[in-house]
């Protein structure tokens, strides 16, 4: 929402590595709200706020806890994944479908297991009229669906659920040949730009290296390839890949909201 990877790229950093047989489980969205407690810390005051605001401004709602001093906290943020991908700080804009692939696309990326909410996969909006009927604020995501309605909200090929689905399906697929994205393989990441997220994979083995870049912006950036650890200015061996991504020799320039998983040779 802030277009800014800063305190994405330093949690990420802070992550341990976990012994042999163990890992974390990944997710972005669940049958729950948006936590906002454990973003305490990492997130500023500033940035928190900000984030309500802009669940507010996209439809959703906030669940309060009440503090020892009796004010009020929020707690958790109340939408759908999709919904809250409407827009940034600026405002709503027209990249929510490139800006909710890359919040997938960042999730099944890094180290561990990923997790998919099935709502998240329909590109389900909120659901006001259950959250009218119930009351409760979680219902926003909870929308139950049936088999025709699936099949109708997906039926046209070029509608934004289909197009949802389809994105993340091949990533599923490239995702589950390569040994880097093992859930135990070793992950680092680094900011090469404050709109970039970037993060590598490198198999249990040593045998194979990912190097992984999203544009969390909606502006194109322009960055070296040194800047990923890419040697020369040969062809990139590029695995999956979303929105505009242009080789320009030394350098690379992602489109808004763009991501590529690129094959790195294992000395890189």
């Amino acid at each position: 929402m802030t277009q800014n990877t800063t305190a994405l790229t330093q949690w990420c950093g802070s992550l341990p590595v976990l012994p042999d047989g163990c890992t974390f489980l990944n997710f972005v969205a669940s049958h729950d709200g948006v936590g906002l407690r454990p973003a305490e810390g990492i997130l500023t005051t500033t940035q928190l706020n900000e984030l309500v605001e802009c669940v507010a401004s996209f439809g959703g709602c906030l669940t309060h806890r009440t503090r020892p001093d009796g004010s009020l906290s929020p707690y958790e943020a109340n939408i759908a994944f999709f919904d809250a991908c409407r827009g940034t700080v600026d405002g709503i804009d027209e990249w929510q479908v490139e800006r909710f692939l890359v919040s997938q696309g960042v999730m099944l990326s890094m180290a561990g297991v990923p997790a998919l909410y099935y709502n998240s996969l329909l590109s389900a909006p909120n659901d006001l009229l259950g959250l009218e009927e119930t009351g409760r604020n979680r219902t926003i995501n909870r929308t139950k669906w049936t088999r025709t309605e699936i099949d109708e909200r997906l039926a046209d090929p070029a509608g934004q659920p289909a197009q949802v689905l389809r994105v993340i399906k091949e990533m599923l697929r490239v995702r589950q040949q390569q040994p880097a994205f093992h859930p135990e393989a070793l992950q680092s990441c680094w900011l090469a730009d404050p709109r970039l997220f970037v993060i590598r994979r490198t198999s249990r083995l040593g045998d194979q290296q990912l190097c992984c870049v999203y544009n969390l912006s909606a502006s194109s950036v322009l960055f070296s390839k040194s800047e990923l650890g890419v040697k020369g200015t040969g062809p990139l061996d590029v695995l999956f890949s979303h929105g505009e991504v242009v080789d320009k020799g030394t350098d690379l320039v992602c489109s808004p909201y763009a991501m590529v998983w690129i094959a790195l040779v294992a000395s890189q």
